[in-house]
């Protein structure tokens, strides 16, 4: 019991010191429409990852990766770190169900691994290369990546 408490804490106690990331690092107050996506995609992910049979640390990987893919296409980031902070939300909004069905506190840290090596990565690909090739490329090893994270 007390650890279902403590990850559904410490979820909503990330989310809140991301929100005070985002305002120091841009200066606005915008977060709430820079989160929406990455929470939603999260939830989503989260929700497949808990009710796939598959090894939870490999779907995890994939699923937060083609989640960070999502919100890269639809966000307004502008630099790598920017992906990175909205991925560790995503994968903050992902642990969610496993939280609540399992109370496990291992699959927050997995799920924010993840979805920060994911954001990090789909966002370098996409800002700092050019040829559509090389960021499949990248966005494949930066999902391999993130199964090993």
């Amino acid at each position: 019991m007390t650890d279902d408490v403590l990850a559904l804490a410490l979820i909503a106690a990330f989310i809140a010191v991301m929100a005070a990331v985002r305002f120091f690092k841009t200066l606005d107050g915008g977060f709430g429409r820079a989160a929406r996506t990455p929470l939603v995609a999260g939830l989503i992910a989260g929700a497949l990852i808990a009710f796939l049979p598959l090894p939870r640390f490999i779907v995890e990987g994939v699923l937060i990766t083609l989640a960070a893919l999502y919100v890269r296409l639809t966000g307004d980031e502008r630099e790598p770190s920017d992906g990175m902070i909205l991925g560790s939300l995503m994968g903050a909004a992902a642990a969610l169900p496993a939280a609540i069905l399992e109370g496990d506190l291992r699959a927050f840290a997995e799920c924010v691994l993840a979805g920060a090596v994911a954001g990090y990565g789909i966002t370098f690909a996409a800002l700092h290369v050019q040829d559509r090739t090389r960021q499949l490329l990248l966005d494949a090893v930066t999902a391999a990546v993130a199964v090993g994270a």
